[in-house]
C-alpha cells in the first residue's frame, strides 16, 4: 500500500533562474534547509523515514525549452555531520501542457514532459522511474531513498528562462509505528 507523507511541495519559493552547473554541495554541519529540499523524516510516535519519493518539473520560456537536475540524498553522521550523494542527475524539457491560471504552475508555465536521467548511483532497473506521457506532465520516481534524511533538487536552467518543481515524500507501507 502506498501512504503519502504530505502534499507534493513547491520546492522553490521563487522561480529557479540561475545558469550555474548543478554540482553535489559539500559536506556541512548545518542541517539541509530551504529551497529543494524535501525532508523524508517523518513522526509516527518516533522517527520514521520515507522509503520513496516524486518530483514534477517545470518552468517558463516555451514549449521545448530545456534544463538540467540534479537529487542529492543527505545523510547524517552520529556527530550531526551532513554530507550529500548525487542520487540523479538529468535533463528535462518543457512540454505544451501549461499550469492553471491562479494556481501553481500558472497558465504560463509549462510542465516538463520529458526527463532524462545521464548519471547518479541509482539504478535503472530497481531505484527510480521515468514518467514522460507525451504532452502531459512527466514526473521522476525515486523507488528507493537508500536512507537518506533529506532529498535535495538543485536545478539549472539551460535554454528554459525559469525551473521549479513539487516533490513528495511517501512510503511503500501503511506504517503506524
Amino acid at each position: 500500500m502506498l501512504t503519502l507523507m504530505n502534499k507534493a511541495t513547491k520546492l522553490y519559493a521563487a522561480n529557479e533562474s540561475g545558469a550555474t552547473a548543478v554540482v553535489v554541495p559539500a559536506q556541512t554541519a548545518t542541517r539541509p534547509s530551504g529551497d529543494g529540499v524535501l525532508n523524508l523524516e517523518v513522526a509516527y510516535g518516533r522517527r520514521f523515514v520515507a522509503s520513496r519519493a516524486r518530483f514534477w518539473f517545470y518552468g517558463t520560456d516555451a514549449n521545448n525549452e530545456n534544463g538540467n537536475y540534479m537529487v542529492v540524498g543527505w545523510y547524517t553522521t552520529t556527530d550531526d555531520l551532513w554530507y550529500a550523494e548525487n542520487l540523479l542527475t538529468g535533463v528535462l524539457t518543457l512540454g505544451n501542457d501549461v499550469g492553471l491560471a491562479g494556481y501553481t504552475p500558472s497558465a504560463t508555465e509549462y510542465w516538463a514532459d520529458t526527463i532524462t536521467v545521464t548519471s547518479g548511483s541509482a539504478s535503472a532497473t530497481t531505484d527510480y522511474r521515468v514518467h514522460t506521457p507525451t504532452d502531459l506532465p512527466g514526473s521522476l520516481t525515486l523507488l528507493e531513498t537508500w536512507g537518506a534524511r533529506m532529498l535535495e533538487v538543485l536545478l539549472d536552467i539551460d535554454s528554459a528562462a525559469t525551473l521549479n518543481a513539487f516533490g513528495v515524500a511517501y512510503t511503500d507501507s501503511d506504517y503506524r509505528g
